[in-house]
């Protein structure tokens, strides 16, 4: 028994070396977060923040300033700001409940972050209806 357990020590730690490599030394857990500036004079602010998981990334939307339990569209758009997007998103994120959501898209956050995308939100959850928030994400 006693000879078995440095055995069981060796491969806990090698499984546990293992685990450990697979996350980007660097990453601090935090996310990137940038601010979500109003738009149509809605009054609503807030911010979007980026979880990198990978090849997917979680996108999560915190949004004041929005009436009790309204649900919005939000969509993510090309563009160099929030002034030239794209009219034509290239992800649909999940509705926004209450000005808060959050949706795992197949993007990497690096190429979310590369200064060519914006998260928009709109006045309800038509995403041609006309948008009361933007985020321009970049580091």
């Amino acid at each position: 028994m006693k000879r078995m357990l440095p055995a069981v020590l060796a491969i806990a730690l090698t499984l546990g070396g293992v685990a450990s490599a697979q996350i980007d030394p660097t990453d601090t857990g935090a996310g990137d977060k940038v601010g979500m500036q109003e738009l149509n004079n809605s009054g609503q602010i807030g911010s979007v923040t980026l979880f990198g998981h990978g090849a997917t990334t979680s996108v999560v939307i915190a949004i004041d300033g929005v009436p009790g339990g309204k649900v919005q569209a939000a969509t993510i758009h090309r563009g160099k700001d929030c002034d030239t997007v794209d009219p034509k998103a290239v992800v649909r994120l999940t509705d926004l409940k209450g000005g808060r959501g959050r949706t795992i898209v197949k993007m990497p956050e690096s190429r979310l972050m590369s200064d060519n995308y914006s998260v928009l939100v709109y006045a309800n959850t038509n995403p041609n209806a006309h948008a009361v928030s933007c985020g321009h994400l970049y580091h």
